[in-house]
């Protein structure tokens, strides 16, 4: 899994590229080259020439005004892009924690998220728990049986080498960050939407962050080290399987972005969003390196953890969400738009009632999500934002 992340990193990739204009501020990357703080010794000595021309007082003399407000989240405007994305990861971690389950099912193991919030009460404190997500793992008879799944694209006489080649540039590109194959679906960019960028890139940051704690705790071996008859056809990442980190990601862009945009759940533009997700979710199995069903499971943790990352904006309620990994079904399932990640129809997907209460909003987050959507209401998304 390589992170979609770095949609905040690609804006300041590109400001720290091209240094044509002094007037784009934003990312700090012209003007910080311009300077010389970022180390050119030929304009730092320049500098240090044209300081001795200023004049010397006797003392120092400070401008008027006062320090600024303390803790004000306005003051996210100063910040370089790298430090918010910085302060936005860190609200979103606050509060939550991990619980490791292998005494009540040993045979399904569980990894459990809940968001934890300490209120005082007189002289004492109480704690309050709401649960984001869990996931249990598998047993190792399913991924043995999804392994047909993954041998069958693999290359044969029957998947003739060139039918797979046309495919694998797409696979290949989607390696990277995904972020064109998102703003190819909506239009956004690293100049007309640098706060949606940002705010988006965090939370795909957190996320990717949650999915290795997910991952370490499973240990799901790859395809191909279960099977040879399952090739990957890219080298084997150095984190194991389930769940997948590229449709975690991708199903927790296209949740966010619903919610973000508040889109009706099924319209023209969430499909586009769930099928941009659910392709880049299946081209890993495409390349050998994920069993169908560690989409599956990644499909419920993105969306978890993209209403969780909201509600943290918002300080909104948020539905709590379990993969059943011992559901016998999983043996042979494919990932599918079908089987719905809301209603808890699906015996694999328990999806719990709205929380009966929210913690309290976080003040970088609403502010963040605030420029965000401002920015997507100038675009035509007229109902971005509200709750």
């Amino acid at each position: 899994m390589t992170s979609m992340t770095s949609m905040t990193s690609m804006t300041s990739m590109t400001s720290m590229t091209s240094m044509t204009s002094m007037t784009e501020l934003r990312g700090g990357g012209r003007l910080l080259a311009l300077t010389g703080i970022m180390g050119d010794p030929l304009v730092t000595e320049a500098l240090i020439a044209s300081s001795a021309r200023m004049p010397s007082d006797e003392e120092v003399v400070a401008r008027q005004g006062e320090l600024p407000a303390f803790d004000n989240s306005e003051h996210l405007a100063w910040w370089s892009a790298d430090v918010r994305g910085h302060l936005c990861v860190t609200a979103l971690h606050q509060g939550l924690a991990y619980a490791f389950d292998k005494v009540t099912d040993p045979a399904h193991p569980l990894v459990g998220l809940a968001h934890y919030e300490v209120r005082p009460a007189g002289q004492q404190f109480t704690v309050v728990q709401r649960p984001v997500a869990s996931l249990s793992r598998p047993p190792r008879e399913t991924m043995v049986s999804q392994l047909a799944k993954v041998a069958a694209l693999a290359p044969s006489e029957e998947n003739a080498p060139e039918t797979l080649r046309k495919r694998m540039p797409e696979v290949i590109a989607q390696i990277l960050p995904q972020v064109p194959f998102w703003c190819s679906v909506l239009p956004l960019s690293a100049s007309r939407t640098p706060w949606t960028f940002e705010l988006v890139g965090a939370m795909l940051t957190f996320t990717m962050q949650v999915v290795h704690r997910f991952k370490h705790a499973m240990a799901v071996p790859r395809p191909n080290e279960l099977s040879h008859r399952a090739q990957a056809l890219l080298a084997q990442p150095g984190w194991s399987a389930l769940p997948s980190g590229h449709a975690t990601e991708a199903f927790a862009f296209a949740r966010f972005m619903r919610l973000m945009l508040k889109l009706a759940p099924g319209n023209e533009l969430d499909m586009a969003l769930q099928k941009q997700a659910l392709g880049i979710a299946d081209n890993r199995v495409f390349a050998g390196l994920h069993y169908p069903v560690d989409g599956v499971a990644g499909r419920l943790l993105g969306t978890a953890l993209a209403e969780y990352a909201v509600a943290r904006c918002l300080g909104s309620r948020w539905r709590p969400r379990n993969f059943v990994g011992s559901h016998a079904r999983l043996a042979d399932v494919d990932l599918s738009l079908g089987d719905s990640v809301d209603d808890g129809a699906q015996d694999f997907y328990e999806v719990g009632e709205l929380l009966g209460s929210a913690p309290p909003v976080d003040p970088v987050l609403e502010e963040m999500w605030k420029r965000a959507t401002a920015e997507l209401r100038g675009l035509g998304f007229r109902e971005a934002g509200d709750a």
